[in-house]
């Protein structure tokens, strides 16, 4: 990814925080607290669909920065601005509503804390955070592809019929870091549902078991567009003669949602008595199959000069950090920021005193707070990355190029 189209994602992503605080720093809270701010529900309708207009602009913007691969610098700069959104505005926003029947409610500074009352905001910030965050992200790179291919019309260029492929190493990382987030997820839940609920003396229902594994459902969707994309690079290597490496390949990405099955139930095997869960599994059996039928059937072509194996790692090991890093930060900043709301409410139930003492406004005004400071420091990594990344990579082409 060009540092123009970085730079476009980021600038957009702010943008993009600006157009949603009206209806999720405004509007949202002031459904919860009598003394914040207001903001009728279509005020906040007109801004969401402002903000989804958005996207699709700096797909276009980001495109523009990178003609000769314009959807894919589209949909770059627009997950990039899902990114900053999701940090900046969005998660303080999920953590928020998550959280907001034990903590804002009653909105009189006294909040009455029952068994029946956590639980509930348990679930919530169980499943919702890391849900709507990938939602989000995923909109962000469907709507910047939007504008890529907009872009792209706009430009004039004729479709082609076949490209030319390199082969990244980027679905197998990306596969392996599902690992990790799906055991964090799972035993994030197992505790929940096994430790957690049980000591607040509650049993969840069939409907709060199917939330609860919405997680896993959206981890599924990504396993499954990430085999598509290997098992579509191991038809490609195979066609083009190298067929014990397209086997290896093959054999590397079909392995990966195996292992994360077996995770899931060693760590939580419940998880299996949702039908969200098995939806997943079926989900990735059907993509790998439409894969590997379409990638034998495609025009696709490798490229007659492919990157040497020290550029492939290079570019692999690049993008997903930053892709991975990026995606882990704006999730994992909202999960924490709505656990973080809950846990006070949870010790002082168990040391058993009944009622907490809370300021709302000034609490929600902190979790706002936070997501902001998050966001600055995210772009001053992304800062530091920008100016890391291109030396690293130029010298490992330069080494690669040598050795050649």
């Amino acid at each position: 990814m060009r540092t123009s189209t970085v730079v476009a994602g980021v600038l957009g992503g702010i943008a993009f925080s600006a157009v949603l605080a009206a209806p999720l720093y405004v509007g949202l809270p002031g459904r919860y607290l009598p003394d914040w701010y207001f903001m009728n529900s279509q005020g906040g309708l007109m801004g969401l669909g402002a903000a989804l207009a958005l996207l699709i602009v700096i797909g276009f913007v980001g495109a523009a920065t990178n003609a000769e691969e314009p959807i894919r610098a589209g949909t770059g700069a627009g997950f990039l601005a899902a990114v900053v959104g999701m940090i900046g505005m969005i998660g303080p926003a999920i953590a928020v509503e998550a959280a907001s029947d034990i903590v804002i409610a009653s909105g009189g500074g006294t909040v009455t804390v029952s068994p029946a009352v956590l639980a509930g905001a348990v679930v919530d910030v169980s499943w919702l955070p890391a849900t709507i965050g990938a939602v989000v992200l995923a909109t962000g790179l469907a709507l910047g592809a939007v504008g890529g291919v907009i872009f792209d019309l706009w430009r004039g260029v004729p479709s082609r019929t076949g490209r030319d492929i390199h082969y990244s190493p980027v679905p197998v990382v990306g596969l392996m870091a599902s690992l990790v987030w799906g055991s964090a997820v799972a035993w994030m839940l197992r505790y929940v549902d096994n430790e957690l609920l049980p000591g607040l003396q509650i049993t969840p229902n069939f409907f709060q078991r199917l939330a609860m594994s919405a997680p896993l459902g959206l981890l599924g969707i990504m396993v499954a567009m990430l085999v598509a994309w290997g098992f579509r690079d191991s038809g490609v290597i195979f066609r083009s003669g190298a067929r014990v490496l397209a086997v290896a390949w093959g054999g590397i990405v079909a392995a990966m949602p195996v292992f994360l099955m077996l995770l899931v139930v060693v760590l939580y095997p419940r998880a299996y008595t949702s039908p969200v869960t098995w939806s997943a599994v079926v989900l990735v059996i059907v993509t790998a199959a439409i894969a590997l039928w379409t990638s034998f059937r495609s025009e696709d072509r490798l490229a007659e000069h492919p990157r040497l194996l020290p550029q492939v790692i290079a570019d692999g090991v690049l993008v997903s950090l930053a892709t991975l890093g990026q995606g882990v930060m704006a999730i994992g900043a909202s999960v924490l920021a709505g656990w973080l709301l809950v846990l006070p409410h949870l010790l002082e139930l168990f040391n058993g005193k009944p009622r907490i003492a809370v300021n709302p406004e000034a609490l929600v005004q902190r979790v706002y707070a936070s997501g902001w400071g998050v966001l600055a420091a995210h772009i001053v990594v992304a800062a530091m990355w920008l100016m890391l990344a291109v030396p690293a990579w130029m010298a490992i082409s330069a080494l690669a190029n040598r050795r050649s």
